[in-house]
């Protein structure tokens, strides 16, 4: 289980979400070439795959249809988690 946290603001860091297997995380810095916006911490034992920034330039060098399964795949988890977000700000109103 990853947890995932704001930086810490004066009262410390803010949990905002925990994930688990499968989860994609940093799509937000790689997409806008942006520092990271939130701390990932593995909370259980984790196996975690990081793919640099220089492999998805080769990948998008060396293959197109792999490279854009990747992109889609990273719009995907984005979107998911702007839906996740949508509903716990309605439901604190």
């Amino acid at each position: 289980r990853l947890g995932v946290f704001l930086p810490d603001q004066g009262s410390g860091p803010i949990r905002v979400r925990s994930m688990g297997p499968g989860a994609v995380v940093g799509e937000v810095a790689y997409i806008l070439s942006l520092p990271r916006s939130a701390d990932v911490i593995a909370e259980r034992h984790t196996t975690a795959y990081r793919l640099s920034e220089a492999t998805m330039n080769q990948i998008a060098q060396n293959d197109a249809a792999l490279s854009a399964l990747v992109n889609r795949m990273l719009a995907q988890s984005l979107a998911v988690k702007v839906v996740q977000t949508n509903l716990m700000v309605s439901n604190r109103t």
